[in-house]
């Protein structure tokens, strides 16, 4: 237990600008420094600004589109409020998408720019917080900023980092990180004044927690693991230094550390039928996804530790799961995050930066590896979590004796040089899009993502059969995707192809309705629905896109409301397309039961009205107010387009009679 009473503060816990601690030019030598690293870092990116967007950056970004639908704010709060990312909407993330454009289809450059200075921001602060936990450990003079300097330029270069600054959606990340940085930052400077000055050291800890962690979820759900965050430092770094524990810590440290934490226990429990359920959509179970983690980390750590390109990236559906606890790599890496995780606990007093580093990364994980039903492996994971580790680097660089010292330097500067080349290059491949997918296809042979971004770019071009050769490798290994066979329909409307024979076609079929749940599957329908719509898909007929419909809505890995709701939506547009509003009308029905939004009310009253059914037309737009209302509580986002619908419609009445009389 700590003592209570005079703080047992060492004098390196003083203003950081103390020159009697840091020498007379310590600071201004310390700001030019970081001033050049955050040069460089931006020359390694600035070439990576060039590039367009990927993976899942367009699907979060194409509500852009209805800002300017509107003559008032009504879009602008729609785009912030619908988000669907989560279950709370990422609303701070999505209000900074608005700072870069409001127009559709947007250029990425500006949205990659703005990426790239929020990770400068975030440099910026990890220098600032590596400064307060350098003085924490016991590091004396000159080798404080040194190892803040140090920890900074492993974190700002770091090739892991280029799939989260080049990849628009994941500010997400980048914007968490920065409020919880905050967060830390105002809770360190209140717990280091609370001994002197109560009431304000209090304050200051308790607005780190409450307006760093709420901003910070409101960009990403990882927020919510400040608290965690910050007893890592309490129980290594701050408990190391012997400072005195404050009158009634116990008393907000549970309110504002561990109760958050106890919440967060709290809603896994509650929703843990509900991930059971996502894990059928999954080719692993809850079980084989927590054996699989252990590899997952052991790889990120050795990855941050030894910085390399080859299998990096954003596509990593290939990382193979773990079936067997007794699997060999599966039970050294259990072993080893077992082993790591002990000792951390056990020895924080004695190797007290040692394990705030293991600690400190592994609490960081401690969401995204844990029973959410996620893909195994994404780089962005550890955009915060990877700073534990490299301060750890950074401290034993400088800790080490003056006769070791040039030598541990030395392998500091490789270190940065080799992460840096390797950043620059990513960035380099980046603005050439179908080398960049060359790239990953071939560090990532087994993933169908890869694949399919290959066959996409390879399109664009117009080179159609090396588009198909991408896709006839995802079925060599993964005969069961849906998306692959619906890309090859896809494909076959771009260039033109004849018609089917009705064998390929109902082999098409089979394969589709038996497959494996992929989100781009639906999409594809959908823009072969629309190439038909334009006479740009003569190989399909339509009854053949009915049947395509068909197939997946039988799937039975397609089962989720918003699946469903989607593919019924696309039915509807079909039966749209080949006149056929009653139809079209039951189906758009259907989406709404699924997913009662008003988009598909408004859907169904736009066909209804097409049909001439005026009175039914009008009966749903209690549907479509219903589902206004329900949406976000208190606020009527769509009431403008739902009383212009009722508006036309009494007009369509109004002038139908006066024709009859």
């Amino acid at each position: 237990m700590w003592k209570t009473g005079k703080p047992l503060v060492r004098p390196q816990l003083g203003s950081l600008s103390d020159p009697q601690c840091l020498g007379k030019y310590q600071d201004l030598a310390s700001g030019l420094t970081l001033y050049l690293l955050l040069t460089a870092t931006l020359a390694v990116y600035w070439p990576g600004l060039d590039s367009g967007f990927l993976f899942d950056s367009l699907p979060n970004l194409n509500g852009l589109q209805l800002v300017n639908a509107y003559d008032d704010s009504t879009g602008v709060w729609r785009f912030i409020l619908e988000g669907r990312s989560s279950p709370l909407g990422r609303p701070i993330a999505r209000l900074s998408f608005l700072l870069n454009d409001t127009q559709w289809p947007p250029f990425p450059w500006s949205f990659k720019y703005t990426n790239l200075l929020l990770h400068l921001l975030n440099g910026v602060l990890i220098f600032w917080l590596a400064l307060v936990l350098a003085r924490l450990s016991g590091l004396q003079t000159w080798r404080i900023h040194a190892t803040a300097i140090l920890a900074s330029a492993f974190w700002l270069l770091h090739p892991f980092h280029a799939s989260t600054v080049l990849n628009v959606v994941q500010r997400m990340a980048e914007l968490g990180t920065l409020f919880m940085l905050a967060g830390i930052l105002a809770y360190t400077h209140g717990r280091l004044l609370v001994i002197q000055r109560s009431r304000s050291g209090y304050l200051w800890m308790s607005l780190g927690i409450v307006i760093g962690g709420v901003l910070a979820i409101l960009s990403k759900e990882i927020g919510i693991l400040l608290p965690l965050y910050i007893l890592v430092i309490e129980y290594t770094l701050i408990q190391s230094a012997n400072i005195a524990t404050p009158v009634g810590w116990r008393v907000w440290s549970t309110v504002f550390l561990f109760f958050p934490l106890m919440l967060l226990v709290g809603f896994h429990i509650y929703k843990f039928d509900d991930y059971l359920t996502i894990y059928n959509l999954r080719d692993f179970s809850m079980y084989e996804r927590l054996l699989t983690q252990p590899r997952v980390l052991m790889d990120y750590l050795a990855n941050i530790v030894i910085p390399r390109r080859a299998g990096t990236g954003v596509f990593h559906d290939d990382y193979i799961t773990s079936r067997s606890l007794f699997e060999f790599r599966t039970l050294l890496a259990t072993i080893a995050v077992t082993s790591m995780l002990a000792a951390a606990v056990v020895f924080r007093k004695k190797y007290s930066v040692l394990s705030f580093g293991i600690l400190w990364f592994f609490a960081g994980h401690l969401l995204e590896s844990g029973i959410l039903p996620l893909e195994h492996y994404f780089e962005h994971r550890n955009y915060l979590p990877m700073m534990g580790p490299l301060f750890s680097l950074a401290y034993y660089v400088f800790k080490a004796n003056n006769r070791y010292l040039i030598a541990t330097v030395s392998v500091s500067l490789v270190f940065i040089i080799l992460a840096a080349f390797i950043t620059s290059q990513q960035a380099q491949w980046a603005k050439i899009p179908l080398l960049r997918a060359m790239i990953l296809a071939k560090d990532h042979p087994l993933s169908a993502r890869a694949h399919q971004e290959a066959a996409r770019q390879w399109a664009n071009i117009r080179d159609y059969d090396q588009a198909e050769d991408h896709l006839r490798k995802i079925l060599a290994f993964r005969p069961q995707s849906t998306a692959a066979h619906m890309l090859l329909i896809h494909l076959g409307c771009l260039r033109s192809d004849p018609p089917l024979p009705a064998t390929k076609m109902n082999n098409y079929i089979s394969h589709i309705r038996q497959g494996d749940w992929e989100t781009s599957a639906g999409v594809s329908l959908m823009m072969i629905t629309e190439l038909h719509s334009k006479g740009q898909c003569k190989m399909v007929t339509k009854n053949d896109l009915v049947r395509l419909v068909d197939a997946l809505i039988d799937n039975p890995h397609f089962f989720t409301k918003f699946d469903l709701a989607n593919l019924w939506y696309v039915k509807s547009m079909i039966y749209k397309l080949n006149k056929d509003l009653e139809q079209a009308v039951l189906a758009v029905q259907r989406s709404y039961e699924y997913e009662p939004t008003v988009d598909y009310a408004l859907t169904e009253i736009n066909l209804l009205v097409s049909a001439g059914h005026l009175d039914e037309a009008l009966a749903a737009i209690k549907k479509a107010h219903r589902a206004d209302k329900s949406r976000i509580p208190g606020l009527r986002l769509r009431k403008k387009d739902i009383d212009y619908f009722h508006e036309q419609i009494l007009k369509l009445k109004k002038n139908r009679g006066v024709k009859r009389t």
